[in-house]
């Protein structure tokens, strides 16, 4: 008799935000993801602090118990700290630098490991995963960008990259497969992705698209300052010929910056009118 794998679901999420400095001429925006990402990730596959459940437990403890009548949950929260076994001293570097890349992650993270896995196994996959996903994303949209090629030239530039849609395989819900959207994409293209490339058949409700949302332009200016407010923001799209760029407001909104222009007109138009008319007085008197 054959016997079915049984696996455990693992959850967890990261939220975070890096400031990196980027060396002169990394425009291309792979390249500065990949840069400004690579330091938090090898930070995050050094480190051993995390709970499972909320409990601290050894690496080589096998993640459910091995008596079969007391098999344990069925499902693991993994919480990971970074950063708390020494920080890196930049005090004493010198850095050049013409660019900084802001990289602003808040997202949830689904994998799952086979019954018999460890502590250490089930926290080394939710790593794996949380990494290949910021990737997969980031690659998908500069796949799917148009080269922008006055992007150096401006101030500020902000890209946003496709959110994900999740299915559980209906013969082991702990195992559960991702897509990744564009902005106009909905749970009917999830589905077609999954029949086609996975022959994976669900309906549309069993696709959950609501754990991530995109942002839209309030969302930005809110989260920015107004000395930081990009000059447009790069939206992933399914092909580079359906780029959607929308410029967003100008610190000063058109009716103020309209205002103050015809002030100045005014101003000027009165000045000038006073000189002629002094100047024709005097030549009347001369």
């Amino acid at each position: 008799m054959l016997l079915q794998l049984e696996w455990v679901r693992l959850e967890s999420s990261v939220a975070f935000r890096l400031s990196e400095p980027l060396t002169d001429g990394v425009w291309d925006f792979h390249k500065q993801f990949t840069s400004g990402i690579r330091e938090w990730a090898e930070c995050l596959l050094k480190t051993n602090l995390a709970l499972i459940n909320g409990l601290s437990r050894p690496r080589d403890e096998f993640l459910r118990p091995r008596d079969r009548k007391n098999r344990g949950p069925t499902a693991f929260d993994i919480e990971m700290f970074l950063n708390a076994e020494g920080k890196h001293d930049f005090g004493n570097q010198k850095i050049s630098s013409s660019c900084i890349i802001d990289l602003i992650v808040d997202t949830i993270a689904k994998a799952a490991v086979p019954s018999k896995a460890t502590v250490g196994q089930a926290i080394d996959a939710v790593k794996e995963h949380l990494i290949r996903s910021l990737c997969s994303r980031a690659e998908l949209h500069y796949e799917s960008t148009d080269v922008i090629e006055d992007e150096p030239k401006d101030r500020l530039a902000v890209h946003q990259l496709p959110r994900a849609a999740y299915v559980c395989l209906p013969s082991q819900r702990a195992i559960v497969f991702t897509d990744y959207l564009f902005e106009s994409d909905t749970a009917n293209d999830a589905q077609q992705s999954f029949a086609e490339f996975l022959s994976l058949k669900v309906s549309e409700d069993d696709i959950d698209i609501s754990s991530e949302r995109h942002l839209d332009g309030n969302d930005l200016l809110n989260m920015l300052s107004e000395d930081d407010r990009p000059s447009h923001v790069e939206r992933s799209s399914s092909s580079a010929s359906s780029l959607n760029s929308v410029v967003l407001p100008p610190i000063l909104k058109a009716g103020e910056m309209t205002s103050i222009n015809y002030y100045f007109l005014i101003a000027a138009l009165v000045a000038l009118l006073s000189f002629v008319a002094y100047f024709m007085m005097k030549t009347i008197s001369s």
